[in-house]
C-alpha cells in the first residue's frame, strides 16, 4: 500500500510550473513590445481622409426645360465638405 503514494507524485506529462511561468512572462513581454512598435508605426502615418464620389443624374421634365437654369439650381446646393466637380449636359 505504501507504493501507491509514490504514483501521486509522478507527473506523466512533464508539467513544470516554473518553466510555464517564465514562458508566459516572456510571451507577454514580446507581445507588449510588438504592440508598442505597432502603435508607434501607426502614429507616424498620416490620417487618411475618406472621400466619396457621388454622381447625380438629373433629368428634365420635358425637352423645353432650361438645362442651364437647372444646372445652376443643382449647384446651388451647399453642404459641409461638398465640392462640385465637372458637369455634362
Amino acid at each position: 500500500a505504501g507504493g501507491d503514494d509514490d504514483d501521486d507524485d509522478v507527473d506523466l506529462f512533464g508539467d513544470d510550473d516554473d518553466e510555464e511561468e517564465e514562458e508566459d512572462a516572456e510571451k507577454a513581454r514580446i507581445r507588449e513590445e510588438r504592440l508598442k512598435a505597432y502603435a508607434e508605426k501607426k502614429s507616424k502615418k498620416p490620417a487618411v481622409i475618406a472621400k466619396t464620389s457621388v454622381l447625380l443624374d438629373v433629368k428634365p421634365w420635358d425637352d423645353e426645360t432650361d438645362m442651364d437654369a437647372m444646372l445652376k439650381e443643382v449647384k446651388s446646393i451647399e453642404m459641409d465638405g461638398l465640392l462640385w466637380g465637372a458637369c455634362e449636359l
